[in-house]
């Protein structure tokens, strides 16, 4: 049974919040909000939200306001391992939200502290570090799957060329005769004609965008093309069976496996903004476990917790875990391996919530260092 807890709004700077109701108790939670970009303004004033969830249930929000220091307190909050609390400030129009934190019952304070931005119109500081797509031929036509990691390498969050219209964030394209457009990670909407854009903003650090489309057509001439909108750092081209790919582009990789279907694979990277590239195509599509992968590839656990390509395809590949000092590639596949592993917890229940997002966001990042040596090499 849920209980219900009163919600106290803090009205005068410097106070504490405190929470009320059967599951409060006598824990504090401190925090302290910082402006990240260099220069930026006061966040004296901005408004911070405490959600309170047990046992993965939301059970209520308490309101406050950070002082002239920015910091804020909330007490009366329950304490022990059931209980979560994150807190998420308002800025500029955009929320920025801290980890979970529990308050152990052994203690009877916790901190934590979230970091804001300035909002900028500029893209300058974005790019690409992964980028993937996969090409599933079916009968008569293509489905088409798209992942890309973006970085935000600045110190203020890209709010669109014109902040609050119709033209988003990240901008995409889709070929002329694409249809049943599905974003499976990210908020996107059509724009005009074959554009769309992501309408989320994108603050420093990784922000990941994943969606598929359709297109009509059959594997005679078949030219998959693509211009890329980002610098990119890495992009993989998959398609499941023994075909023929031919790319001035991309060149051979490694063949890569998925529950018995072979996977042809090519990669490249260090495309600059407004490049292109072209795969042709040809060969038979898989005559077995059609109907089993389109159902893989359209749940929902794929969809929000491994829509990458490698991680899914690491699922069914476990690789022995490589050793400092080796190579780029096998500490990639050893990255993309604990990720995938951390999915799998995550799904069956194994590890909560909180230690899933920072293990699996930390992992990211040594991704995206990893690939950012690679090209620097």
């Amino acid at each position: 049974m849920k209980h219900i807890i009163l919600l106290v709004t803090l009205i005068v700077f410097g106070l504490a919040a405190p929470v009320y109701g059967e599951d409060s108790g006598n824990g504090i939670m401190e925090g302290q909000i910082i402006n990240g970009t260099s220069g930026g303004g006061s966040v004296a004033g901005i408004t911070v939200n405490l959600n309170i969830s047990r046992e993965g249930t939301a059970l209520s929000t308490s309101v406050a306001q950070v002082d002239a220091a920015g910091k804020f307190v909330f007490q009366g909050l329950a304490t022990g391992a059931t209980y979560s609390y994150d807190v998420v400030a308002f800025f500029r129009g955009i929320d920025y939200r801290s980890a979970p934190v529990t308050i152990s019952e052994n203690e009877t304070s916790a901190s934590v502290q979230v970091m804001v931005y300035e909002p900028t119109g500029t893209d300058a500081a974005i790019s690409v570090a992964l980028a993937h797509t996969i090409v599933y031929p079916r009968e008569g036509a293509f489905l088409i799957k798209e992942y890309y990691l973006f970085t935000n390498g600045g110190d203020r969050t890209y709010v669109g060329p014109a902040p609050g219209s119709a033209n988003g964030t990240l901008l995409f394209s889709l070929p002329a005769d694409a249809f049943d457009l599905q974003a499976s990670i990210g908020s996107l909407e059509l724009i005009s004609g074959n554009r769309f854009a992501d309408t989320l903003p994108v603050r420093p650090g990784m922000h990941e965008v994943a969606y598929s489309y359709q297109l009509n057509g059959s594997l005679s001439g078949f030219i998959f093309d693509r211009r890329f909108n980002y610098d990119t750092v890495r992009y993989d081209f998959l398609v499941p069976g023994d075909f023929n790919m031919e790319s001035d582009q991309l060149a051979a990789d490694e063949s890569l496996d998925i529950s018995g279907t072979r996977f042809a694979h090519l990669s490249g990277g260090d495309f600059p903004s407004g490049a292109s590239l072209a795969v042709r195509l040809s060969g038979t599509a898989p005559a077995t476990d059609r109907s089993a992968l389109w159902l893989a590839l359209t749940g929902a656990a794929i969809l929000a917790a491994a829509a990458i390509v490698f991680i899914f395809i690491i699922r069914n590949k476990r690789r022995t875990p490589a050793v400092a000092g080796g190579s780029p590639e096998r500490l990639r596949a050893r990255l993309l391996d604990e990720i995938a592993e951390l999915d799998d917890k995550f799904e069956d229940g194994s590890i909560k919530e909180e230690y899933y997002r920072k293990l699996r966001d930390a992992k990211k990042a040594e991704l995206v260092e990893l690939t950012r040596r690679q090209k620097g090499g």
